[in-house]
């Protein structure tokens, strides 16, 4: 079993990562796409490490991978066919398991990006507070 470990310590299974520059490709075989973007998209933090095991053995591990960009999306892929027994209706005579497969699409996030985003918010905050209270900065 191929899986992710994400920073926040939970793990989904996966079927592959490949990686190209700054970009994280995570491929998937999922029944709910929805919940496979909602674990990259719903929580940020817990992408910026993550780690690639391929049973129990440590592989990879990826840090700054906190921009989703993309998910791709592929219904219906034959991952494997039970040649014992036939279906006429396949394209192989043989009955086929088909699983649906969706691909993250990651970007790392350079540090300085990471630093100016959190300045700029900081600065919003303190404008807010000083707003709020009256209290020139």
């Amino acid at each position: 079993m191929n899986k992710i470990r994400f920073a926040n310590d939970t793990e989904m299974e996966v079927s592959g990562v490949t990686q190209a520059g700054d970009i994280l490709k995570i491929e998937t075989d999922t029944a709910d796409v929805n919940a496979v973007i909602g674990s990259f998209r719903d929580n940020l933090a817990a992408t910026s490490r993550m780690r690639y095991y391929v049973g129990t053995d440590l592989l990879r591990g990826y840090t700054g991978y906190t921009l989703l960009t993309g998910v791709e999306f592929t219904p219906d892929v034959v991952a494997g066919i039970d040649y014992e027994t036939e279906d006429e209706t396949t394209e192989s005579g043989f009955a086929e398991i088909k699983v649906d497969k969706a691909t993250v699409i990651m970007r790392r996030v350079d540090k300085i990006t990471q630093v100016a985003a959190v300045a700029e918010q900081l600065a919003a905050n303190l404008d807010f507070v000083a707003m709020e209270t009256g209290v020139e900065i």
